[in-house]
């Protein structure tokens, strides 16, 4: 503030010395206060008030001549009217024209307001009339996304396609560089439609061969290479990567406080809710509890506990119920699960054997010996955390590390043990413990049950419902999940499997009892579901898939539509298409990715990969390959023709061949259980490069236009 004084003095200052100047230039020595007379009475120094005051004079004076200008203007139009009346019968058209305008009889002329740009192509969109759009977007305006050159030849990543998605409905991510869409107000739909296991060189081999004819026409000429997300070794699902963003800090301090909002409004009244909120307000300017600051700084603290329930016996444990925390095939798969084909694996024998349990946790020990990692203990628990089978195992061959630091197991506890892993199967399942619809619940429950050599299908794996949103293909650990949702503090030093069945145990209840999106969402405090962003701007969504992929992909306020196959997801996205009801539509095909996952396939990619781990381009493509990827090309084909004038349909590869890469990963793993299976560094980098192969995938953009309907009438 002082130095803005300063500076206006200085201005005065300058202003003062400039007129002195004036003053000594115009002197006359004879006279020296002639000159005098020529400066103003007011010395215009630079300051506010006197800009105010000039301004309200000019003002004032501007007004009094127009209202003399006025008077007189009226006087005249009384003169002219008494001299020549209107005839009878003129129209209000003829009589206006002798009115004089409000410019002549110098009257201001008020500015008309031009409405926003952005706000007159809503509406034009919004109105939809022919008029509208010509106006707004002129004569023959179409919407359309064109790829820069440099995108059409680079590798785009699902991050992209995500901003482009947000962008043609939300607005909330700046315009992609890589990318125009011409007229955007003017799409009113988005349909998205993922393809698994759409690798590039398979879709280049199908293309050579003429059968794919739509997606090689003019109207996906806008298309361009994508890069599934993964790792060195990994290949992840891009499914997630494409429906889940990264938040802003607004958009995470929005959510949280909406969440508590809805968590007051559900147990307290508004008035309390309001005082809460006053009161919240009113101590702004204090400190923050450092307490309360470090508890929260992980966001979602209203889900990191939740209302833990001490009888857990009163979770319902039902078989529907516990369905949807049952992992498919797929999930098994994918985390390396043993399977039905599995050989040497155990399983129940019976379809009938029942059980008194309906869910079990389990956890093992294991130690090293000459052929990898086997069992040395086992721990059963029921759902009231009862122990209902504990036991030491002696493995079958001998020794080499008993790894005390994680197991806890030392030499002496396995002095006289006899069980073998044989027993323990007999015990599990032909001794009542374990029926055909018992679910076993766990953590990394695939490791546990390589070790016991069993196959069930019905597993609940707590890192999977839990599951890690920082970083793709990670798994959060048990210790982590007990500290933020039970409070709890494990593992502090060695394991102890009872400890560990206890916790998985009691981390499963707690997710029953608050549903499938629990765990989720506040694992989740710095991602959210685009869907998510979508219903924020009143924008109804659709996701169209397999059951399990439906509550891990659909938002609270989105509609799910359950399939069993490709051919009824094509059909429910037309019937949502040809209704006006949902702005956003998700589609997932699978067929590819079914093929290669099938036993004959995978027994094929087995032997191929017991030879050697290094990719190779695909140039012919088998019948059953050749049929599905025509089938696949006739389904976005009846996707298209189904989409009314200025709808965007997205058709994006969401990974390449997954199940070349599980083949991978399992011979891996395997040389890792056996000594006879060997792996050595070159096997890593046929690994490397067979996952860099299968990443590279294709995605295309195409907006219907009238044209377009002009053709397919």
């Amino acid at each position: 503030l002082c130095f803005i004084r300063w500076g206006v003095f200085q201005l005065n200052q300058a202003a003062l010395e400039g007129i002195h100047r004036q003053l000594f230039r115009k002197m006359d020595l004879s006279n020296p206060f002639a000159a005098l007379e020529d400066v103003p009475e007011e010395v215009p120094f630079v300051t506010k008030k006197s800009k105010k005051k000039r301004k309200e004079s000019n003002n004032a004076d501007e007004t009094e001549k127009n209202e003399k200008q006025n008077s007189e203007n009226s006087k005249r139009r009384k003169i002219d009217e008494h001299a020549s009346p209107a005839k009878v019968g003129t129209s209000a058209i003829e009589a206006q024209q002798d009115v004089v305008p409000a410019e002549a009889a110098g009257e201001p002329k008020k500015k008309k307001k031009k409405p926003h740009k952005k706000k007159l192509k809503k509406a034009a969109a919004a109105n939809g009339s022919a008029d509208s759009y010509a106006q707004v977007f002129g004569a023959g305006a179409q919407p359309g996304i064109v790829l820069n050159k440099d995108a059409r030849h680079a590798e785009l990543k699902m991050k992209n396609i995500q901003d482009l998605i947000l962008w043609i409905t939300t607005s909330d991510v700046p315009n992609p560089p890589w990318v125009i869409v011409k007229n955007k107000s003017l799409i009113k739909r988005t349909v998205v439609v993922a393809i698994n296991s759409l690798q590039l060189d398979y879709l280049e081999a199908a293309q050579k061969q003429s059968l794919v004819p739509i997606l090689s026409s003019p109207v996906f000429a806008q298309n361009s290479m994508l890069r599934a997300p993964g790792s060195r070794d990994r290949m992840y699902d891009g499914v997630n990567a494409l429906m889940r963003r990264q938040m802003s800090s607004r958009q995470l301090t929005m959510k949280k406080q909406m969440t508590q909002l809805a968590a007051n409004l559900s147990s307290s009244s508004v008035a309390a809710v309001v005082d809460q909120l006053s009161n919240e307000n009113n101590n702004q300017s204090e400190a923050p509890d450092a307490e309360k600051t470090a508890q929260n700084e992980d966001g979602d603290d209203e889900q990191q506990a939740g209302p833990i329930s001490t009888n857990w016996s009163v979770v319902d444990t039902s078989y529907q119920n516990l369905q949807q925390f049952v992992l498919s095939r797929t999930e098994m798969q994918s985390n390396l699960y043993p399977m039905e084909d599995t050989e040497g694996y155990a399983r129940v024998e019976s379809e009938a054997a029942t059980s008194p349990y309906d869910v079990l946790a389990i956890d093992c020990e294991m130690c090293t010996t000459s052929v990898g990692l086997e069992l040395t203990k086992i721990t059963v628990l029921d759902k009231t955390l009862t122990v209902i089978y504990d036991t030491f195992v002696k493995p079958e061959r001998p020794i080499l590390d008993y790894n005390t630091r994680y197991s806890g197991i030392t030499a002496d506890m396995l002095a006289d043990v006899t069980t073998t892993v044989s027993d323990v199967q007999e015990k599990l399942l032909r001794g009542g413990i374990v029926g055909v619809n018992t679910v076993l619940v766990g953590h990394s429950l695939e490791n546990d049950l390589h070790s016991l050599k069993i196959y069930h299908s019905r597993v609940a794996d707590t890192a999977i419902l839990f599951p890690h949103t920082q970083q793709e293909g990670h798994k959060n650990s048990l210790r982590y999940l007990a500290q933020r949702f039970l409070k709890e503090e494990i593992q502090q030093g060695s394991h102890d499997s009872e400890v560990d069945a206890r916790t998985a145990m009691k981390l499963f209840l707690l997710k029953v009892q608050h549903g499938v999106h629990f765990g989720v969402s506040s694992m989740g405090d710095k991602q959210e579901n685009i869907l998510e962003a979508l219903s924020r701007k009143h924008l109804r969504t659709a996701v169209v898939d397999r059951s399990e992929s439906c509550r891990q992909l659909a938002a609270r306020d989105s509609d799910c539509f359950a399939v069993v196959s490709d051919d009824d997801a094509v059909a429910q996205t037309i019937k949502l298409i040809t209704q006006p009801n949902h702005q956003f539509i998700f589609t997932h095909l699978r067929a590819i990715d079914k093929h290669n996952q099938h036993e004959e396939s995978m027994q094929l990619l087995r032997e191929q990969v017991s030879l050697t781990t290094q990719p190779s381009a695909v140039t012919d493509l088998s019948d059953k390959l050749k049929s599905i990827f025509s089938k696949i090309d006739q389904q976005i084909g009846e996707i298209w023709n189904s989409l009314p004038r200025h709808c965007a349909l997205i058709v994006v590869g969401a990974h390449g061949n997954m199940a070349h890469v599980r083949a991978v990963l399992e011979r891996r793993q395997l040389a890792f259980r056996d000594a006879k299976f060997e792996w050595s560094s070159s096997d890593g980098e046929g690994l490397e490069q067979t996952v860099d192969w299968c990443r590279r995938t294709q995605v295309f953009f195409a907006v219907k236009t009238d044209a377009d309907l002009q053709k397919a009438t």
